[in-house]
C-alpha cells in the first residue's frame, strides 16, 4: 500500500512538471515492475495453474521482489497444498521476518501450529493477529 501511494505522489509530481519522462528510468523500472508484480499476484490467485507454473510464477515474484511478505505467503499457500508443511512454515516464517506485524503472515502461521496440533501456540499467534487487525478472518477462525 505504501508504494502505491509513493507511485501516485510521484506520478501526480511528473505529470504537473514539464520535464521528459526518459530523464526518470529508475521510476519508470520500479512502476514495470510493479506492474508486472501486480500482475503475477492477480493470477496466482487462479486456482487453475498447474503446479510446474505456479511454482515458476512464484520464483518470478521473489526474483522482483525478495522482501514482499505477500510472495511469501503465496509461496507458503502453494506449498501447503503440495503437502510440504516444512517448506510453507518457513516461508511464513521469512514473511514474518520481512514484516513483524503483518497480520496474514502470523495467522497463517498460527493456522499452521494449529492444524498441526500445536494449538495453544497457533492460536496466541492469531490472537495478536487480531490485536493488529481486527477484520482479519484467518486469525479470527484460528484464535478461537
Amino acid at each position: 500500500m505504501k508504494k502505491v501511494i509513493q507511485w501516485l505522489i510521484i506520478s501526480i509530481s511528473l505529470c504537473s512538471c514539464r520535464h521528459q519522462l526518459r530523464t526518470y528510468p529508475s521510476i519508470l523500472e520500479s512502476y514495470k515492475q510493479y506492474q508486472i508484480l501486480s500482475l503475477l499476484k492477480k493470477e496466482l490467485e487462479k486456482e487453475t495453474l498447474s503446479e510446474k507454473t505456479r511454482g515458476e510464477m512464484i520464483t518470478l515474484a521473489e526474483d522482483l521482489a525478495p522482501r514482499d511478505s505477500e510472495i511469501k505467503l503465496i509461496k507458503a499457500k502453494s506449498l501447503r497444498s503440495r503437502g510440504e508443511i516444512e517448506g510453507a512454515k518457513s516461508a511464513i516464517e521469512e514473511a514474518i521476518k520481512l514484516s513483524p506485524n503483518y497480520s496474514p503472515a502470523l495467522s497463517a502461521y498460527g493456522e499452521l501450529l494449529v492444524t498441526n496440533g500445536n494449538i495453544q501456540e497457533g492460536q496466541r499467534y492469531c490472537r495478536y493477529a487480531l490485536q493488529l487487525n481486527p477484520i482479519d478472518l484467518a486469525a479470527r477462525r484460528c484464535a478461537r
